[in-house]
């Protein structure tokens, strides 16, 4: 849908345009839930709606259990800022920044993402 037609390495492959659209698909959805996480704390959802999960579901198209999903993702991510940034950058995908937050907490972010979560990420990767 749109945009040029990927570049082809010299044997066909279109493998680097799809690692870098990744990365940039991986970058929004990091702003994306940054943008949740705001919403979520101000209360911009109100008065219209319950919560931020039914304003995702309303306004994004979002089935429910995604939309709580996000909201839990989008509020993680608020707390662990090396998880959020290995996200942004591409380094890690939406299934491995799952697990990466179901073990990190504030206290060990920077273990998680950088020591123990190498062996994490490649395990799912």
């Amino acid at each position: 849908v749109g945009g040029a037609a990927p570049e082809l390495e010299p044997d066909g492959s279109v493998a680097p345009d799809l690692v870098a659209i990744h990365r940039e698909v991986g970058a929004s959805t990091a702003r994306m839930f940054d943008l949740i996480g705001e919403m979520n704390e101000s209360g911009a959802y109100l008065p219209r709606y319950a919560n931020v999960a039914a304003w995702l579901r309303w306004n994004l198209g979002l089935s429910g259990s995604t939309a709580r999903l996000f909201v839990r993702i989008a509020e993680s991510l608020r707390e662990l800022p090396l998880a959020r940034e290995a996200f942004g950058a591409g380094v890690v995908s939406l299934d491995q920044l799952r697990v990466l937050l179901g073990a990190a907490t504030v206290d060990n972010d920077d273990f998680i993402v950088t020591g123990l979560g190498e062996d994490m990420i490649q395990s799912i990767g």
